[in-house]
């Protein structure tokens, strides 16, 4: 059913109407995102000047997610789309590839990401293992240069991707540019504060316990930017496949490590970690779940992660108090 659903996605996006390159659009534009992220950030730089939708909900994983009906429906009639790109999206990367040559306004956040703020795996196993690395021998070993889409994690990056969309939007639709980059500038503003703020937080952890043991492979960019260590059970995507070696491994870690308590995630099922903490009981080492992370998007509208700021200063609280 997968296959079929992003079959039909490209498909209608290679058959779908050709759009001037050149368009812009007036008044109040209808701009869909692909997750709550996205949407969180847009809905930042337009204000009330447009119409913000999002396809993913809190709690859905966005690696594994297969598109719906009501997905190609509202990006089709959409006036601008706004995604993460860097194959973020999984099986919708080629279909929005489709859009943007049909000429549909799109804006890929990757894109207003200078290269060198990019990490790659190679940059996870220098600074995130020393001496320990991830087991290869399952699915979710990576080609050597693939690009961690997580960069949220890092605030000095998502300023960036602020940036990238306020000044796309403003030449998208001309009409309210000097809204658009006003409102950019300032939520640029409040980052840099929430940037500050979680410096001062992460370092308040002792040295000794700044490793932050996760499901999958989300906060490298936290870990790079915070001073941190960080060990995972699965790779970047939550759709790897484990096997028995992975979760022994991880345990091994822990009890080498003398860690104690492992994070789980708002949108990755609970049963591998699980796992994990019954292979290190069987050998009379307890570990507690420090907390569980939102690594994937944001909470719903009645939870402490409503918004981006929100949820970096709620993942740093519990992390910060499952480490010290």
């Amino acid at each position: 059913m997968k296959n079929i659903s992003l079959i039909l996605l490209i498909l209608l996006a290679l058959t779908g109407c050709k759009i001037d390159k050149n368009e812009t659009v007036e008044g109040k534009a209808k701009i869909v995102c692909t997750t709550t992220l996205a949407g969180d950030l847009v809905k930042n730089i337009v204000g009330d000047k447009a119409d913000v939708s999002i396809i993913m909900r809190p709690g859905v994983d966005p690696h594994e997610y297969t598109p719906r009906p009501s997905d190609t429906d509202a990006l089709d009639g959409a006036d601008i789309i706004v995604y993460h790109g860097l194959d973020f999206e999984g099986q919708m990367s080629s279909y929005f590839d489709n859009l943007k040559k049909n000429g549909k306004l799109l804006i890929n956040l990757g894109d207003g990401i200078d290269e060198h703020k990019l990490r790659s795996i190679e940059d996870e196993f220098e600074h995130n293992h020393e001496g320990h690395s991830h087991d290869h021998s399952h699915g979710h070993y990576h080609a050597p240069g693939t690009i961690d889409p997580h960069v949220w994690n890092d605030v000095s990056v998502w300023m960036q991707c602020a940036q990238h969309v306020g000044n796309e939007l403003a030449k998208m639709n001309p009409e309210n540019a000097d809204l658009f980059k006003k409102n950019s500038a300032n939520h640029i503003e409040e980052l840099k504060k929430l940037d500050e703020d979680l410096s001062k937080l992460y370092a308040s952890i002792p040295e000794s316990s700044r490793i932050l043991v996760t499901a999958h492979d989300a906060f490298s960019y936290l870990a790079h930017r915070y001073n941190l260590q960080v060990k995972s059970l699965q790779g970047i995507s939550t759709a790897a496949e484990l096997g028995i070696k992975d979760v022994s491994n991880l345990a091994e870690f822990l009890i080498s490590n003398n860690i104690k308590s492992i994070f789980v995630e708002q949108s990755v099922n609970n049963k591998n970690i699980n796992a994990v903490r019954h292979h290190c009981s069987e050998k009379d080492f307890e570990v507690a779940l420090g907390g569980s992370l939102y690594s994937d998007g944001l909470g719903d509208a009645s939870s402490e992660a409503a918004t981006y700021i929100d949820m970096m200063r709620y993942n740093a609280k519990v992390i910060v108090d499952g480490l010290k």
